[in-house]
Parts: structure tokens; sequence; C-alpha cells
């Protein structure tokens, strides 16, 4: 009898520790479904991310690419336009000296700012080197549309120096004629400066023209020497 009970308490005690581990494995089991469920999880926002930085590195890359791709673009262009630039110094410091004294002393504030050596400026200042030539160039242009008369002291071959009046056709043709009428001529102007020819012949007519410039006499025709270049 004693034995039978022993067994049976032997009985209840391993049912009831296989119901423990039953209730164990399955909490247990619970546990490392969420875990491996968070893991997962994890994984799926690690991956994410990876996509999203490889994406930025792609997308960085191509602006890298496209701001080098820029770089050269713009370096091209600088490098033309420099190129460009020292051509139209050298031609703008040509017309500043082709200008009459006048002209030429009232833009030499700017005109001093043409470098000596265009090719040799320097060329992180296009944007001021062009400002000097466009400035020049409107001047320039305007004079070269105007017909005006000037004062100036002209000097001869003989050495003698005679004060004129002399009359600029733009920068195409000019005529001087002396206070007294009898001294007078044209010019053309040159690489340097104006080239003056005498025309004493001519004097009356030159004058004429400038008379009616400087004191509004009747407009008329004038038979004026010219000489084309």
């Amino acid at each position: 009898m004693g034995d039978a009970r022993a067994l049976l308490q032997e009985w209840v005690e391993t049912r009831r520790q296989i119901s423990k581990e039953r209730r164990d494995w399955a909490l247990a089991k619970d546990l490392l479904e969420s875990r491996v469920a968070l893991i997962e999880g994890e994984i799926g926002s690690v991956r994410n991310r990876t996509a999203e930085i490889q994406a930025d590195i792609a997308k960085t890359d191509k602006s890298r690419a496209e701001i080098e791709a820029e770089k050269v673009r713009f370096t091209a262009t600088s490098a033309e336009l420099a190129s460009a630039l020292v051509g139209l110094e050298d031609r703008t410091r040509t017309l500043v000296r082709r200008l009459p004294a006048s002209v030429r002393e009232k833009l030499a504030p700017i005109s001093q700012s043409l470098p000596k050596d265009a090719a040799s400026a320097d060329p992180n200042k296009l944007s001021e080197r062009y400002l000097t030539v466009v400035a020049i160039l409107n001047e320039v242009n305007k004079f070269n549309r105007e017909i005006r008369a000037e004062s100036e002291i002209r000097e001869f071959d003989n050495g003698s120096k005679i004060e004129v009046t002399t009359l600029y056709v733009g920068l195409g043709q000019a005529y001087y004629a002396s206070g007294d009428g009898k001294t007078a001529g044209y010019g053309v102007p040159g690489d340097d400066n104006w080239t003056w020819m005498p025309a004493n012949d001519q004097a009356a007519e030159i004058v004429g023209a400038i008379e009616i410039l400087t004191k509004g006499a009747d407009a008329r025709f004038a038979n004026l020497p010219i000489r084309l270049q």
C-alpha cells in the first residue's frame, strides 16, 4: 500500500513538472519569437537606412560630378573670355590714341586702368576689365557720332605752333583753321595719333564749315578735302 502511494505521488510530481516545463517552454517560445521579430524589424530598418545612405551617396557623387563638370565649363568659358578680352583691350587702347587730346584727358582716369600687358593681366578681374573696356567704348562711340569743335595748339613741321579750331567729324575726318583763316588743313586718325595735312588753298571752305558749327552760320554745302583710309 505504501509503495502504491509513493508511486502515485511520484507520478503526480512528474506530471506537475511536465506541465511546468511546458508552460516555461511556451513562455520562452513567445519571448524568443518576440525577440526574433524585434531583431528582424531592426534588420529591416538597417537595410532601409543603408539603402537611403547608398542613395544619398549616389546623389552626392552625381552632384559632385555635376559640380566638377560645371567647374570645367566655367574654366573653359573664363579662358575664352580672357583670350577675347586681350584683343579688345589692345584695340581699345589703339582707339584711345586716335581721340583728340581733350577726350583722351577726359578718359585718362578710366583708360589708365587698361593693363599694359593684357596677356599677363589678372584673370580674376575679368569683370572689372570688361567694364573698363565698355566705359571707354561708350565714350568713343559717343564721340564718333558727333561733330564737335575743339580749340587746340597745332605744331607744324617747321617747328611753329599755332592755335587752331579743329572740327572733328567723329573718328573719320577732322579739319582745322587758324583764327586769321590763313592756315588750314585736315587730318585722319592713325594708329598712334592723327595725321595732319595742310590745305591752305581751301582755308575759306574749312573756316566756313567750322563757323556753321561754332557761330551758327547758315548751313551750306562745303567743298572740303577728304582722304579715304
